[in-house]
């Protein structure tokens, strides 16, 4: 997730993501599996998140949002770390179906989809849920 506040003028832009930690990260190219989730609107949004589809094990990193606004200047984000724990089916927290989503209140800063086959958490606190799937 990006969110940033949006510039006098909110139609001039850029959001671009980058991968690796700090002096080794690489610029996320947006296209093909990696592209942001509302592409046409995010400027006026104030929100740039990146989607990832066909998510991998190669995937797992730390995910770190870069926006540009013309009148307002550049900020960076802390970075979100992606963890992909391996194949198999997705089984969410009690009370919640396999494979479904859940929003923040459900798992504290983390979320839950189930993507080809794959458990995917994405939380911006660096540690993976523990097995209950709340964080202290």
């Amino acid at each position: 997730n990006c969110t940033f506040s949006r510039g006098l003028s909110p139609d001039k832009g850029a959001v671009s993501w980058s991968r690796g930690g700090p002096g080794g990260e690489a610029a996320v190219p947006l296209r093909g599996r990696f592209a942001l989730a509302n592409p046409d609107t995010f400027l006026r949004r104030g929100e740039g998140t990146l989607a990832i589809t066909n998510v991998s094990l190669e995937d797992a990193g730390i995910y770190v949002c870069r926006v540009l606004l013309w009148d307002a200047g550049e900020a960076r984000g802390n970075g979100t770390r992606l963890h992909v724990y391996g194949k198999g089916p997705c089984l969410g927290p009690p009370g919640q179906a396999a494979g479904s989503q859940a929003g923040a209140g459900a798992l504290g800063p983390h979320w839950l989809s189930g993507s080809h086959g794959f458990c995917v958490w994405v939380g911006s606190s660096g540690r993976p849920p523990p097995a209950g799937g709340a964080e202290n």
